[in-house]
């Protein structure tokens, strides 16, 4: 089937399942789910942070790095009296999905990581490559996939590539949550600036 429309309806499940959580956890209750890494991922994230005071993701060693499952730990229920239900709505709260192109370079492979040096992917790769936003990545539907393909992350109000144009102002809400969050470190945006030098172990890095 299509992976992306599949990945749609699991976090759909994943949103329903914390409706469920938000009826009968206590003040200051745990929520701990998986979820796929789809372009629904960061509204999920940003659901869960509406509702609990810690928010964790994580992936375990014996998840695949391939894999787009990641799972999330939530802590602190903050038992609102109210809660907006467009923020429950799967319809309102997840975007339009769309499967991304087929891989330029596998990043995890290590063979590919014989042909790198200083100067990046060898002739004929390296003229795949671009500049992308980060909010391309984190939104991704095939995160290792779109490494293979992209020479720099940038995480600005413009679009990347040479800037073309603007965020629309719930981009500029999204990659605003995505500087503030902890898990977005100095590392992690040096990782992002020269990606064609990295080796497998930083890619890794970049997807947990």
């Amino acid at each position: 089937g299509n992976w992306a429309s599949e990945a749609h309806m699991q976090n759909v499940l994943v949103l329903e399942s914390l409706k469920l959580a938000c009826e009968f956890l206590p003040p200051g209750g745990w929520f701990v789910t998986k979820v796929f890494r789809s372009v629904d991922y960061h509204s999920l994230l940003y659901a869960f942070n509406q509702l609990f005071r810690t928010v964790d993701a994580t992936k375990p060693m014996a998840s695949r790095y391939q894999s787009a499952e990641i799972f999330v730990v939530c802590g602190g229920f903050k038992a609102p009296g109210k809660i907006d239900e467009r923020l429950l709505d799967s319809k309102h709260l997840f975007n339009d999905t769309s499967a991304e192109p087929l891989p330029v370079v596998d990043v995890l492979d290590p063979k590919q990581h014989k042909k790198r040096s200083r100067q990046g992917y060898e002739d004929g790769i390296s003229t795949t490559y671009k500049e992308r936003h980060i909010m391309d990545f984190v939104m991704s539907t095939a995160p290792v996939e779109l490494l293979g393909k992209t020479i720099k992350f940038v995480f600005t109000q413009d679009k990347g590539d040479k800037g073309k144009g603007q965020l629309e102002e719930q981009d500029k809400e999204k990659l605003k949550f995505v500087l503030e969050s902890k898990s977005t470190t100095g590392e992690i945006k040096h990782l992002c600036s020269d990606l064609p030098v990295l080796g497998r172990s930083d890619f890794n890095h970049l997807l947990k």
